[in-house]
């Protein structure tokens, strides 16, 4: 797989980690998020602890070997939340120029965290990104669905309203579905896919076909059961969501053990046309990061980061509606200032011309200018459609 210039020049960069008990968004990664701006998409990769997150984004994202921390052992690479430095671009199916972050998690269940800190990793995560990958491997069975019961229970670490408000009473009854405004596109990436989709009446299926039925409710289950709780969100909080499968890339299991060493062309060749197929489909699907059909851009990502980890290091449960409200204000206050200052160097420009303007000239340099400013601010305050 070629390299992507903007990866091959990044390096991966600490964004959210755990000091002293709390977490704390890292001043690299703040410096970094000041030069984005918007439109960018944000691609968040999360998933049980050795899974081979890193070795995806690695290979299949960045193009290279080497990016994001690997290992060969059981404990878990990545700690907190890390981003690569460099935006990725990439031209999309439709001609249009792509660009996007990533970001790297660290696993689910790992020895050296407990499940707050999990559920604190995997909301942040969710409100972060855009376009949201879980990486698993096989089939999804009971025990993958198990996995996943964070899933089910980030009510209990987010609000979408303040408490203070009588809609966050009912958040609870709505099996996610006051999420999903809010929360990214689901790709459950299925590694080491061996099974074939067909239905039980022996009709072909899509992976997506495949995963909605998944998501179908056990007929006579009881509806605490908490894979059933994990169905019911999976549908409601996640308007678009999709499936994709991978075989296992290599045979020889000393090989598996070292998938950070090894190339594309090391691998078997449908590992190889799937790996290139999933690069396409995410960059072709992951969309800007959005708010309320305002787009992000990088001091935002760095506000609500900053604002979802203060919360939750001081015990709170954060709000969405109050820490997007927020992080919108201060990002339209920002496009205003770049709209004015756009407005006052076309103006300076205008006056530096030449002598003396006519009425007729001095009102069409106006003008002009006007819709300087007026292009500046759409370009950094709309995304043109809707986003999560």
């Amino acid at each position: 797989m070629s390299k992507n210039a903007s990866s091959a020049e990044g390096k991966a960069i600490p964004f959210i980690i755990l000091e002293d008990e709390k977490l704390k968004v890292c001043d690299e990664a703040k410096d970094f998020l000041s030069t984005v701006e918007a439109p960018v998409g944000v691609i968040a990769v999360a998933g049980m602890a050795r899974t081979g997150k890193s070795v995806l984004l690695n290979q299949i994202l960045l193009g290279k070997p080497s990016g994001f921390n690997v290992g060969a052992t059981i404990a878990s690479c990545t700690r907190g939340i890390w981003i690569w430095s460099k935006v990725l671009t990439q031209t999309r199916r439709d001609g249009s120029q792509g660009r996007f972050l990533v970001i790297d998690t660290e696993g689910i269940g790992s020895v050296e965290a407990d499940e707050q800190h999990d559920a604190s990793i995997l909301s942040l995560a969710l409100l972060l990104s855009s376009y949201f990958i879980y990486n698993a491997f096989g089939a999804v069975d009971e025990r993958a669905l198990n996995q996943l019961s964070l899933i089910a229970n980030l009510t209990s670490h987010l609000r979408v309203h303040a408490s203070s408000d009588s809609s966050s009473s009912s958040e609870h009854d709505h099996g996610g579905r006051a999420f999903a405004p809010f929360f990214p596109s689901f790709l459950w990436l299925l590694r080491d896919f061996s099974l074939q989709l067909v239905s039980p009446e022996g009709h072909a299926l899509t992976p997506k076909q495949y995963l909605d039925r998944s998501l179908q409710p056990t007929p006579g289950a009881d509806p605490s059961d908490p894979k059933e709780a994990v169905r019911r969100t999976l549908i409601s909080a996640f308007r678009e969501r999709d499936c994709f499968t991978l075989v296992r890339p290599v045979t020889d299991e000393k090989m598996l053990q070292d998938l950070s060493k090894l190339s594309l062309s090391d691998c078997r060749p449908e590992f190889a046309t799937q790996a290139f197929a999933l690069r396409d489909k995410i960059l072709s699907e992951a969309r800007p990061k959005a708010m309320n059909n305002a787009v992000l851009d990088g001091p935002g990502l760095a506000a609500i980061a900053e604002r979802f980890t203060g919360a939750i290091s001081g015990g709170g449960i954060p709000s969405i509606v109050d820490t997007f409200s927020y992080v919108q204000k201060q990002q339209n206050r920002r496009a205003l200032d770049a709209a004015v200052a756009v407005h006052a160097e076309a103006v300076e420009e205008l006056a530096g011309g030449e002598h003396p303007l006519t009425d007729d000239a001095m009102e069409q340099g106006l003008k002009a200018a006007a819709a300087r400013a007026r292009r500046e601010l759409v370009k950094r305050m709309y995304a043109g459609g809707e986003g999560g």
